[in-house]
């Protein structure tokens, strides 16, 4: 009901009468003593505490959902993985090579999710996770795949505006952070044998995306993977405004709960997954 605000859209993609599901969300407002949907003529609402209620299920549906496709597909005889990744990795690196995955191994499903900060494989329900070094969890194991060099990047006006010629320069600059690889700009700082008294500091952002967003706006400098800068580099909307010695590469790697490494699904992703990386181990 809360994706489709219509008792009579939701009983339809439930297989149920709409009175039936009238019924039943009645009984939850009942069980829960709040009103969940202001029910209006043409729709209906989500109110306040049903809206609340919502977001603090999110995730136990989610995982519900997941734990429910990976039973059916037991069932049916096609397997499953669930697994989550970097959403800048999923767009720009893992998504165009699915063809290549599908085309060797049809009767695999892959459930994908992207995450960016760090959350329990487990406590989740994923199969494995695709992330970078620092977001592995106590108790997982891990395995190598790739690197990608990183770059520093801004707009033309940007460096204009600030003066920069010089690496150095950028240590008097606004910095874009990553919040969850929040040691990008302190590791490429040490790289270039420069101090900076806060490299952690600056507009904290969760995504690659808006990150890159961000630094086209002019908010400040950024460190993107090159596979995720090229557009906007190859573009001049966004350029490298200083040449540095600085040889900084973000890695890669399959993380996974240790029970899950005994599902031939998953072997045959990680078998796939190293030879793409294999294949070209810089991206």
């Amino acid at each position: 009901m809360a994706r489709h605000f219509s008792f009579s859209r939701a009983a339809e993609e439930l297989s149920l009468t709409q009175s039936a599901v009238s019924r039943q969300v009645a009984a939850l407002e009942d069980m829960l003593g709040v009103k969940l949907f202001d029910r209006l003529p043409s729709r209906l609402l989500l109110t306040e505490p049903g809206a609340s209620y919502l977001e603090e299920i999110r995730e136990i549906l989610e995982w519900l959902s997941r734990a429910t496709l990976r039973a059916m597909a037991t069932r049916t005889g096609v397997g499953t993985l669930n697994v989550a990744l970097t959403p800048s990795l999923a767009a720009k690196w893992f998504v165009p090579r699915l063809q290549n995955f599908y085309a060797r191994y049809p009767g695999i499903t892959l459930l994908l999710t992207t995450r960016s900060d760090p959350f329990d494989l487990r406590a989740e329900g994923f199969d494995a996770a695709i992330n970078t070094p620092n977001n592995v969890w106590p108790g997982l194991s891990v395995d190598d795949l790739c690197a990608t060099r990183v770059v520093v990047v801004c707009t033309p006006e940007f460096r204009a505006q600030h003066g920069i010629v010089q690496p150095g320069d950028l240590s008097r600059v606004p910095l874009l952070q990553h919040r969850t690889i929040p040691e990008l700009w302190k590791d490429w700082f040490s790289s270039i044998r420069t101090f900076h008294p806060s490299p952690t500091e600056g507009m904290q952002l969760d995504q690659m995306a808006l990150v890159m967003e961000a630094a086209l706006l002019g908010f400040g400098a950024a460190i993107l993977p090159h596979f995720y800068a090229e557009g906007e580099l190859a573009t001049g909307r966004l350029i490298v405004p200083v040449e540095a010695s600085a040889d900084l590469k973000m890695k890669y790697v399959l993380i996974t709960p240790p029970e899950r490494r005994r599902s031939p699904y998953w072997q045959s992703f990680r078998d796939w997954l190293l030879a793409e990386c294999e294949a070209a181990p810089e991206i």
